[in-house]
């Protein structure tokens, strides 16, 4: 047989795209790559990963460009390159399994696998030859083929014990229970016990450190709904704190991925859209609660950073990510700066102003700083760089933002940035318009509601298929791959967003579409909850595609099944539909027993749980778009945060209007405002 090509070159990933003149002969995933393994009677060597993920660069310039790794891969192994955005199903099933190996997972992910497709060794990132702890590539590389050359029926058996007992684990980890009033507290109590009071976020000890934007959404219902002021100042802090770390793109705006540290100063450079997504309604709804002006500069920063960067302005649609590098050899040079570049850059009292405020040094402060590379940091408040500088708070304030303004000018002339995929992922995209719906309203942004419809309607043209859901993605002029859970739960929210905002029955009836669907193709009539994919779609049992999934946690984006209880429970508030709310029950019901002790990654479910016990609050103001007094109306309604709620401005004559419950539009005089005695008051009248 001749040797193995790498196939890679017309795949429509541009991470996969990206390893194509790699010497490894890469094979896309599918049937006919497993399908090679079992006719060559070799084990596949699976990696999967990301054009964002910055070790995935290291493991490819270290291992999968040296020649003689690309022999030892290609005359032992089939080599299989997964994009884990492409196929989260994929990603999700065998970073479980790896993950109960070796106690962890990530990025890249590294599999060894039968033939069939089951693991029998893995891991994340190895190093060409023994370091750090970990085993060399080139040392595994030749130990495993010779396992599997030795005793192929032993490593089978092996591997396919392993992957019954974590289907079997998968089958029964769900635990249900009741959705009562205790669930809550239980959850609220795990929350502060894994908060950093120190640092903010959540987990106590050494880093990594990410954003859990679920739990601080669940954390900010306790506050303002349940007025606990434990989560008040668990909101309060990791926000603040959040905001002067480096893992806020101070300069150019957004959040990177997580940090590495526990201080939220040293960031993995990778910016994400369904990260960002999250904090902006975090920010928005944390700065319209407390009518804080740094909340919303951060949220408003966000906004800036997606508009410039992960959207297409024209056209409408969001992007996935911004990737970490420029280059294999790279680690985030783009966004951090030397003490030489800002002393170029800025001048006077404004650079005085500047280097008291930020971490600006020569050497680094900790182990996780790099040596000659800054990562712009807050290290003292307004006040006290004011104090430094003898200026007032406000005059620090003005300098710093006229600095950044011109780092950011600085900034945006080095050459190349860092690549952005135009690939548009369903359920990537779905939460970004939502999120700007959101911000529409909390921040008096039209501009966001504008361009989060125009993203959800180009996305709906092109993945849309009535009756059938959401395709997974469109990139490259081609709409592609089986929908998830994620994809639909995603868009039918933006859909409920969109309708709310504009009135339009259409969105309304394509998010009951998209429900139906997951109702007809991925509910568990046994045990309660969707499954994440159809299992009678594609490759229905390819290698570990069989497993029955069902996502739930926060992990890190929100579970599908708790986004899915959201919808149920939103649309039975815009329909008045009793189904809806039953579903959500009994999908709430199937995890409830598991919910406190998931800690963090059951926020989002948690928050589910509480809008189901507690509904938010629904304003339906009817009135001509013309008429400034239903703008004024819909102004006070926005103007006070209540978590989850809901405003919509309908037209008397609208359809939409027409579809809904007569009971919430039957015209009422609203009762005189409270005057000081001896004053004339008046009514107006809406409905």
């Amino acid at each position: 047989m001749p040797p193995l090509e790498n196939r890679l070159s017309t795949s429509a990933s541009a991470y996969l795209r990206s390893a194509k003149d790699q010497p490894v002969a890469w094979q896309e995933w599918g049937p006919e790559a497993l399908a090679l393994a079992q006719k060559l009677d070799r084990p596949v060597l699976l990696d999967i990963g990301a054009v964002w993920c910055h070790w995935c660069h290291v493991i490819d310039r270290e291992s999968y460009e040296n020649a003689e790794i690309a022999k030892l891969i290609n005359e032992n192994f089939v080599p299989v390159k997964v994009d884990r955005d492409e196929r989260p199903d994929v990603d999700r099933r065998y970073q479980t399994v790896i993950g109960a190996l070796t106690g962890g997972g990530g990025w890249p992910l590294t599999g060894f696998l039968t033939p069939e497709g089951r693991v029998f060794f893995g891991g994340t990132y190895f190093p060409p030859d023994d370091a750090m702890g970990r085993p060399g590539l080139k040392r595994l590389l030749r130990e495993l083929a010779k396992t599997y050359r030795d005793d192929p029926k032993k490593v089978r058996e092996q591997a396919e014990r392993m992957a019954s007992q974590i289907a079997s684990h998968e089958e029964e980890s769900p635990r249900s229970g009741k959705v009562e009033s205790p669930l809550l507290e239980a959850l609220a109590d795990a929350l502060h016990d894994r908060f950093d009071p120190e640092h903010g976020g959540f987990g106590k000890g050494g880093g990594p450190k990410f954003p859990s934007t679920g739990a601080v959404e669940f954390a900010l219902w306790r506050a303002v709904e349940q007025k606990d002021e434990r989560m008040a100042a668990v909101v309060r802090l990791t926000l603040e704190a959040m905001a002067q770390g480096g893992v806020h793109d101070h300069v150019g705006g957004g959040f990177h991925r997580y940090s590495v540290d526990p201080y939220w100063h040293v960031p993995h450079f990778e910016k994400m859209a369904y990260d960002n997504s999250e904090l902006l309604r975090n920010y928005a709804h944390a700065a319209r609660w407390t009518g804080d002006p740094r909340l919303r500069s951060v949220a408003e920063g966000i906004i800036r950073f997606v508009t410039e960067v992960l959207s297409d302005p024209r056209e409408g649609g969001f992007y996935a990510f911004q990737d970490a590098d420029i280059s294999l050899e790279d680690d985030g040079s783009y966004f951090t700066w030397t003490k030489k570049e800002i002393e170029a850059a800025l001048a006077g009292r404004d650079r005085e102003i500047f280097v008291a405020a930020y971490n600006i040094r020569t050497v680094p402060r900790d182990l996780h700083e790099m040596v000659d590379r800054n990562v712009l940091y807050r290290v003292a408040s307004l006040e006290e760089v004011a104090n430094t500088v003898e200026a007032t708070p406000a005059e620090v304030e003005a300098s710093l933002g006229r600095s950044l303004a011109v780092l950011r000018e600085v900034r945006a002339k080095r050459s190349p940035a860092p690549f952005v995929d135009p690939t548009l992922f369903t359920a990537y995209n779905a939460m970004m318009a939502g999120a700007f719906f959101e911000a529409a309203g909390s921040l008096r942004r039209p501009e966001c509601a504008a361009l989060a419809r125009k993203s959800l309607d180009r996305l709906l043209s092109r993945c849309y298929r009535p009756g059938k859901g959401m395709l997974h993605a469109d990139g490259n002029g081609v709409a592609r791959g089986e929908g998830l859970l994620d994809d639909q739960v995603w868009t039918a929210w933006a859909c409920t967003d969109a309708y709310a905002a504009t009135g339009e029955a259409r969105y309304l009836d394509i998010a009951r579409d998209l429900v139906a669907y997951c109702d007809a193709r991925l509910w568990d009539a046994k045990g309660g909850g969707y499954f994440d994919r159809d299992p009678s779609g594609p490759e229905p049992d390819l290698g570990l595609l069989g497993a029955r999934k069902k996502n739930f946690e926060d992990a890190p984006m929100p579970g599908g099944n708790a986004v899915a209880a959201l919808v149920n429970d939103r649309l039975a508030a815009l329909t008045d539909a009793p189904k809806y709310a039953e579903r959500a029950g009994e999908i709430l019901q199937a995890f409830a027993g598991v919910l406190p002790g998931y800690g963090t990654f059951a926020a989002t479910l948690g928050l589910a749980a509480a809008y189901h016990l507690h509904p938010p609050p629904k304003v339906v103001i009817v009135g001509r778009a013309d008429d400034p007094a239903r703008a004024a109306l819909v102004e006070a309604a926005e103007s006070v945060y209540r978590p989850g709620s809901l405003t919509l401005a309908l037209a008397p004559d609208s359809p939409a209007a027409g579809n809904y419950p007569r009971p919430m539009l039957r015209p009422r005089r609203l009762p005189p405002p409270l005057r000081p005695p001896g004053t004339r008051s008046g009514g107006s009248t809406t409905g």
